[in-house]
C-alpha cells in the first residue's frame, strides 16, 4: 500500500496505442486509467497491458478495483490559439 500521495505515468504505445496511462495514488487507494489515442477496439486489452505494467514496475496489489469507461473529446477554438512569430 502506499502511504503518501502519489502519480505515476507510462507512455507508450505498446501500453497505449499512442496515448499514455497513469495511475493516481491518494491516501493509499488509486485510480489507474488508459487514454489511447488508437486503435479504440482493443482498448481492453491496453487496460490490462497498462494494469499489468504498473503491478511489474511498482510491486503493486490491486484489490476491490471497479471497472469504468469513458470517451473525451476537446478542442482549442481557434480564438484560443496565440501565435507569435
Amino acid at each position: 500500500m502506499f502511504n503518501m500521495d502519489e502519480v505515476k505515468s507510462i507512455v507508450d504505445d505498446v501500453v497505449a496505442a499512442k496515448g499514455y496511462a497513469y495511475l493516481l495514488i491518494s491516501e493509499g487507494k488509486g485510480t489507474l486509467a488508459t487514454v489511447v489515442f488508437r486503435d479504440f477496439k482493443n482498448v481492453e486489452i491496453y487496460l490490462e497491458r497498462s494494469v499489468n505494467k504498473f503491478r511489474e514496475i511498482l510491486n503493486i496489489d490491486i484489490r476491490n478495483k471497479k471497472m469504468f469507461t469513458g470517451y473525451r473529446y476537446w478542442a482549442f477554438p481557434v480564438s484560443a490559439i496565440y501565435w507569435q512569430p
